[in-house]
């Protein structure tokens, strides 16, 4: 079976690691949020969170650790996964993003061994 994600770059240096539809599943292993991932397991200061608008649009929503760290109740994790399709993740290095492919990667292995 091949892996719904995918790593790729976009203009201005930045890298995007994105999938066809939400895998809440893959999110939800070790009750995880995906801001929580991004800046707590991944460790980058910056990212961007690309949300499906409609039709074919998207717009990027760019949140920082401080937004991030404020968020005590997750608040705002909740509402932006709650609101809107979210279709990836946008980070200003490669590495993060490799990481965080890696990541989805390793979870969606167990997720499907375990089925």
């Amino acid at each position: 079976m091949s892996s719904p994600f995918v790593k790729h770059f976009i203009e201005d240096n930045y890298w995007c690691v994105s999938w066809p539809h939400w895998p809440q599943q893959v999110f939800s292993i070790k009750n995880n949020r995906l801001m929580d991932i991004v800046f707590d397991t991944i460790k980058c200061d910056e990212a961007g969170i690309l949300l499906k608008l409609y039709a074919d649009n998207s717009d990027i929503l760019w949140i920082d650790s401080y937004v991030y760290e404020r968020d005590t109740e997750k608040t705002y994790s909740f509402y932006l996964e709650e609101q809107y399709e979210i279709i990836g993740v946008v980070f200003t290095a490669e590495k993060y993003a490799s990481d965080f492919f890696d990541w989805l990667e390793k979870q969606f292995m167990w997720m499907i061994l375990n089925e």
